[in-house]
């Protein structure tokens, strides 16, 4: 389930059409009524900037001479030929000035998106927003039988916490292994459980399989207790859930 951790509007107050919301899972910008949602784990960086207005530059620039050398050439009647390099002449001066952002950088680009000037608010929220992803933790996961899961529990409590005195999980290298193992694939009702470790309530070790089935110093992360659901963040069938 996503959870809300901070919202803000990006000028004014109420302006639905301009917001920023930062949730357990995605960075959610609303600009000009246009949604774009970066995945917490692909965004390298938040941050204010000065950028020039690319469009108004150029057309400025292209526009403003070739208009002048019309009016010395007497090409046209004056005056509209004058309103086109004064028109031409102020889109030129504003593309030149910095105008500021907010830029969000992820790992295929910079995200640019313009602001009319930047509130204390969102600098709080940018401030809050970046201190969120530097302490992100890596996620863990399990491979839950859809009824165990889906079971009307408060706490999550598969047969194996039963027999083993722990719940197994794995991290992303080590699920890709997994998912390769004919027990699973051969069943269609399995889930992967994605869990943030920082909100588990009960102790997890790091140790070996117990089974020899993994690489010997290979260490797994293992939930002693049951499992809150609070703590995942996700569950999606085993089918469809992508470890690449």
């Amino acid at each position: 389930m996503e959870e809300t951790l901070a919202f803000c509007y990006l000028q004014q107050a109420k302006d639905e059409k301009n917001k920023g919301v930062l949730t357990n899972r995605h960075l959610i910008i609303i600009h000009r009524g246009k949604t774009t949602r970066f995945e917490r784990e692909q965004i390298k960086d938040i941050t204010f900037r000065q950028r020039r207005w690319l469009l108004p530059l150029v057309a400025g620039g292209i526009v403003a001479p070739f208009s002048l050398l019309a009016i010395f050439l007497n090409l046209y009647s004056l005056w509209p030929l004058f309103l086109l390099f004064v028109l031409s002449s102020l889109a030129f001066y504003t593309g030149w000035l910095h105008h500021p952002t907010l830029t969000v950088q992820d790992t295929v680009k910079e995200h640019d998106f313009s602001l009319n000037y930047i509130s204390s608010h969102l600098k709080a929220f940018v401030h809050f927003t970046r201190e969120q992803l530097a302490h992100k933790s890596e996620m863990i996961y399990h491979i839950a039988r859809a009824a165990d899961w889906q079971a009307p529990q408060k706490n999550y409590q598969p047969a194996s916490w039963q027999q083993d005195g722990f719940i197994h999980a794995a991290t992303r290298h080590q699920l890709h292994q997994m998912k390769q193992n004919s027990r699973f694939a051969a069943a269609q009702d399995w889930w992967v459980l994605t869990i943030d470790p920082l909100k588990v309530r009960a102790e997890i070790r790091y140790e070996e399989a117990a089974d020899g089935s993994a690489t010997p110093g290979e260490l797994f992360p293992h939930i002693y207790g049951p499992l809150n659901r609070e703590a995942v963040v996700e569950a999606t069938p085993l089918e469809h859930f992508s470890v690449a």
